[in-house]
């Protein structure tokens, strides 16, 4: 099935599949198919299909579409809310390891803030002690820094 159906497509494509289409054939296959028992990935490749077209994924609408293909709806159900529950662990720890790469960023650049710092006082530092000694006064000798 190509992105251009929609759910009236796949509902007809369970009761008279395109021949050419292999996807179609399969669906048809599976609605025949007296015990057909999803696995895991198809229950999640059915949800998104219906995602996909347009359905808002959720109990009643998983238990419809698996009538339609006869086959039972508990474990579609129980494996979209894993799947559900997966995708938002997944971005709060995305979340979390941006605020952490932000968090470093931040001691990185006071690090180098603080470096800057005692790099720049050092320099006025030095600078202060060779300019007292690069101007002689008459009559004395320069002093020698140790």
């Amino acid at each position: 099935m190509d992105s251009g159906k929609t759910q009236d497509d796949f509902v007809r494509a369970i009761s008279s599949p395109n021949e050419s289409d292999p996807v179609e054939k399969e669906i048809a296959a599976i609605a025949k198919a007296s015990s057909f028992l999803p696995e895991r990935y198809f229950s999640f490749g059915l949800c998104k299909t219906m995602e996909a077209l347009g359905v808002e994924v959720n109990w009643d609408s998983i238990k419809t579409w698996c009538e339609k293909l006869n086959m039972d709806e508990s474990r579609t159900q129980l494996d979209w809310d894993l799947l559900e529950r997966s995708m938002k662990k997944l971005g709060d720890l995305e979340l979390l390891m941006k605020q952490v790469e932000i968090r470093e960023k931040k001691r990185l650049a006071e690090r180098l803030e603080e470096k800057a710092k005692k790099t720049a006082e050092m320099a006025a530092v030095s600078l202060a002690a060779t300019s007292s000694t690069s101007t002689p006064v008459e009559g004395k000798e320069p002093a020698m820094a140790n």
